[in-house]
């Protein structure tokens, strides 16, 4: 049972541009969406590694970690109840926006989702 990647960032930013340019232009990134708030980017086969929405301030909005399979999730998801980060299943919408097959939820320490 491991985390096996960090799989994708969403970030909260009233810079869209600003995200663009460094995404896209520093770091290499292909733009896949800019659909209404939101522009999605990515780096290899996978459909988003970056998420940008368009909202007030500059802030980590969620982080995707990868995991083996759907019972190293619910392990990883005893483990963080167990430690009192209690973890909750998402939606398949949730899901499905994320381009996941299942999710789940938590708050970190600082309040990170």
């Amino acid at each position: 049972m491991a985390i096996t990647a960090l799989g994708y960032l969403g970030i909260r930013s009233d810079l869209r541009d600003d995200w663009s340019a460094f995404a896209g232009g520093l770091l290499g990134m292909q733009e896949v969406d800019r659909a209404g708030k939101t522009i999605a980017f990515r780096m290899d086969d996978r459909k988003q590694r970056l998420v940008v929405s368009d909202e007030p301030g500059e802030t980590l909005a969620f982080m995707g970690w990868e995991v083996g399979d759907r019972d190293d999730l619910e392990y990883y998801a005893t483990r963080l109840d167990a430690a009192g980060y209690r973890a909750t299943f998402g939606s398949p919408e949730l899901a499905d926006r994320r381009f996941v097959e299942d999710i789940v939820f938590f708050h970190d320490p600082a309040g990170n989702r």
